[in-house]
């Protein structure tokens, strides 16, 4: 979840650090896709990244919050509540559709992320029979 980094308290107010986020998961995903496909380890590797941090939005009581994931400088897909429509748990569940539907080889496990994360009690229960 995008959070602060650190904080500097001023005269004049706050100053918060977050991580520089360059683009949507959504758009890195489609320039990527334009490109060539993904591979299995890159979609796998989304995979799990999403599913950790839904598993984070839930333990924080808040995996209903709407939002959208994007990526940060350094390629980490991160949470950010408050500047989407999507709830996590109904963006999370589409991303991991559409690494799936990428993906004969992926597709049953990617698939049951997908149902994991429309469940999030069950997702942090099951995270790691995946």
């Amino acid at each position: 979840m995008l959070a602060a980094c650190d904080v500097v308290r001023r005269a004049s107010g706050h100053d918060v650090l977050v991580p520089l986020c360059t683009q949507t998961l959504d758009r890195l995903l489609a320039r990527r896709a334009e490109r060539a496909p993904l591979t299995d380890g890159e979609r796998l590797t989304v995979a799990v990244s999403v599913l950790r941090g839904l598993t984070e939005l839930a333990a924080l009581g808040c995996p209903d919050a709407r939002g959208q994931w994007l990526v940060t400088d350094d390629a980490r897909p991160i949470f950010a509540a408050g500047c989407g429509g999507e709830t996590a748990i109904a963006a999370s569940v589409r991303l991991l559709g559409a690494l799936a539907a990428g993906s004969p080889s992926l597709q049953p496990l990617l698939e049951r992320g997908a149902d994991l994360a429309a469940d999030p009690p069950h997702l942090t229960r099951e995270l790691d029979t995946l």
